[in-house]
Protein backbone atom coordinates (compact mmCIF):
# COMPACT_ATOMS: atom_id res chain seq x y z
CA UNK A 1 0.00 0.00 0.00
CA UNK A 2 1.25 3.44 -0.85
CA UNK A 3 2.31 5.94 1.75
CA UNK A 4 0.28 8.54 -0.18
CA UNK A 5 -2.85 7.68 1.81
CA UNK A 6 -4.29 10.39 4.04
CA UNK A 7 -7.22 9.18 6.15
CA UNK A 8 -9.77 7.72 3.74
CA UNK A 9 -8.37 9.64 0.77
CA UNK A 10 -6.08 7.96 -1.73
CA UNK A 11 -4.71 10.63 -4.08
CA UNK A 12 -3.32 8.25 -6.70
CA UNK A 13 -3.41 4.61 -7.72
CA UNK A 14 -0.82 2.54 -5.87
CA UNK A 15 1.54 1.39 -8.59
CA UNK A 16 2.66 -1.72 -6.73
CA UNK A 17 -0.94 -3.02 -6.60
CA UNK A 18 -1.82 -2.50 -10.26
CA UNK A 19 -0.96 -3.56 -13.77
CA UNK A 20 -0.40 -0.89 -16.36
CA UNK A 21 -1.29 -1.54 -19.96
CA UNK A 22 1.20 0.39 -22.10
CA UNK A 23 3.81 0.91 -19.38
CA UNK A 24 3.94 1.80 -15.70
CA UNK A 25 3.98 5.58 -16.09
CA UNK A 26 1.81 6.09 -19.18
CA UNK A 27 -0.55 3.13 -19.29
CA UNK A 28 -4.08 2.69 -18.00
CA UNK A 29 -4.23 1.05 -14.56
CA UNK A 30 -5.99 -2.22 -13.82
CA UNK A 31 -6.04 -4.00 -10.47
CA UNK A 32 -5.14 -7.70 -10.20
CA UNK A 33 -7.66 -9.62 -8.08
CA UNK A 34 -8.46 -13.12 -6.91
CA UNK A 35 -11.81 -14.33 -5.63
CA UNK A 36 -11.97 -16.74 -2.70
CA UNK A 37 -14.88 -18.97 -1.75
CA UNK A 38 -16.21 -19.30 1.80
CA UNK A 39 -13.48 -21.85 2.63
CA UNK A 40 -10.69 -19.60 1.39
CA UNK A 41 -10.10 -21.55 -1.82
CA UNK A 42 -9.24 -19.52 -4.90
CA UNK A 43 -12.25 -19.45 -7.24
CA UNK A 44 -10.89 -17.19 -9.98
CA UNK A 45 -7.39 -16.16 -10.94
CA UNK A 46 -6.14 -13.41 -13.20
CA UNK A 47 -2.52 -13.92 -14.22
CA UNK A 48 0.23 -11.42 -14.88
CA UNK A 49 -0.43 -11.41 -18.65
CA UNK A 50 -2.28 -8.18 -19.51
CA UNK A 51 -4.53 -10.15 -21.88
CA UNK A 52 -5.88 -11.89 -18.75
CA UNK A 53 -7.05 -8.72 -16.98
CA UNK A 54 -10.63 -8.45 -15.77
CA UNK A 55 -12.92 -7.83 -18.72
CA UNK A 56 -16.61 -7.02 -18.39
CA UNK A 57 -17.41 -10.71 -18.88
CA UNK A 58 -14.93 -11.73 -16.16
CA UNK A 59 -16.32 -9.09 -13.82
CA UNK A 60 -19.83 -10.47 -14.47
CA UNK A 61 -18.53 -13.97 -13.64
CA UNK A 62 -17.05 -12.67 -10.38
CA UNK A 63 -20.30 -10.92 -9.43
CA UNK A 64 -22.27 -14.11 -10.20
CA UNK A 65 -19.88 -16.14 -8.04
CA UNK A 66 -20.17 -13.69 -5.15
CA UNK A 67 -23.98 -13.73 -5.33
CA UNK A 68 -24.10 -17.48 -4.76
CA UNK A 69 -24.81 -17.24 -1.08
CA UNK A 70 -25.02 -20.63 0.58
CA UNK A 71 -27.66 -22.20 2.72
CA UNK A 72 -26.37 -24.48 5.47
CA UNK A 73 -28.18 -27.51 6.87
CA UNK A 74 -27.04 -29.25 10.05
CA UNK A 75 -28.47 -32.57 11.21
CA UNK A 76 -27.65 -35.27 13.69
CA UNK A 77 -27.59 -38.86 12.44
CA UNK A 78 -30.90 -40.57 13.24
CA UNK A 79 -29.15 -43.59 14.72
CA UNK A 80 -25.97 -42.14 16.22
CA UNK A 81 -25.81 -38.95 18.29
CA UNK A 82 -22.01 -38.82 17.77
CA UNK A 83 -22.47 -38.15 14.04
CA UNK A 84 -23.42 -34.75 12.64
CA UNK A 85 -23.83 -33.80 8.99
CA UNK A 86 -23.23 -30.33 7.59
CA UNK A 87 -24.53 -29.59 4.11
CA UNK A 88 -24.09 -26.49 1.97
CA UNK A 89 -25.81 -25.44 -1.25
CA UNK A 90 -26.90 -22.27 -3.02
CA UNK A 91 -29.84 -20.68 -1.21
CA UNK A 92 -33.11 -22.06 -2.54
CA UNK A 93 -31.70 -25.48 -3.53
CA UNK A 94 -34.13 -28.29 -2.77
CA UNK A 95 -32.81 -30.91 -0.34
CA UNK A 96 -33.72 -33.62 -2.88
CA UNK A 97 -31.45 -32.17 -5.61
CA UNK A 98 -27.86 -33.38 -6.18
CA UNK A 99 -26.38 -29.93 -5.58
CA UNK A 100 -25.17 -30.24 -1.99
CA UNK A 101 -21.72 -30.71 -0.55
CA UNK A 102 -21.97 -32.71 2.63
CA UNK A 103 -19.46 -33.08 5.43
CA UNK A 104 -19.78 -35.74 8.12
CA UNK A 105 -18.41 -35.11 11.62
CA UNK A 106 -18.00 -38.28 13.68
CA UNK A 107 -17.07 -37.76 17.35
CA UNK A 108 -17.22 -41.45 18.34
CA UNK A 109 -13.43 -41.74 18.91
CA UNK A 110 -12.19 -38.17 18.56
CA UNK A 111 -13.32 -35.92 15.76
CA UNK A 112 -13.19 -37.45 12.28
CA UNK A 113 -14.25 -35.24 9.37
CA UNK A 114 -15.10 -36.89 6.04
CA UNK A 115 -16.87 -35.82 2.83
CA UNK A 116 -19.70 -37.46 0.90
CA UNK A 117 -18.14 -39.29 -2.08
CA UNK A 118 -14.73 -38.42 -0.61
CA UNK A 119 -14.80 -34.85 -1.96
CA UNK A 120 -16.29 -31.41 -1.32
CA UNK A 121 -18.14 -31.20 -4.64
CA UNK A 122 -21.70 -29.89 -4.78
CA UNK A 123 -23.09 -33.17 -6.17
CA UNK A 124 -25.04 -34.89 -3.40
CA UNK A 125 -28.63 -34.92 -2.14
CA UNK A 126 -29.07 -33.63 1.40
CA UNK A 127 -32.02 -36.00 1.90
CA UNK A 128 -29.69 -38.98 1.26
CA UNK A 129 -26.91 -37.90 3.65
CA UNK A 130 -27.16 -40.97 5.89
CA UNK A 131 -26.98 -43.35 2.91
CA UNK A 132 -23.94 -41.82 1.18
CA UNK A 133 -20.37 -43.12 1.25
CA UNK A 134 -17.90 -40.90 3.17
CA UNK A 135 -14.13 -40.76 3.13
Amino acid sequence: MSLNHVGNVQPSIDKEEHYHVGGVETGAGAKKVVVLDGDGNQVTSFGSDVSDLATSAKQDDIITELQKEEATQIAEDSGDSNVTYIGKAVIGTLTSVSSWRIKKLDATTGLEITWADGNSNYDNEWDERENLSYS
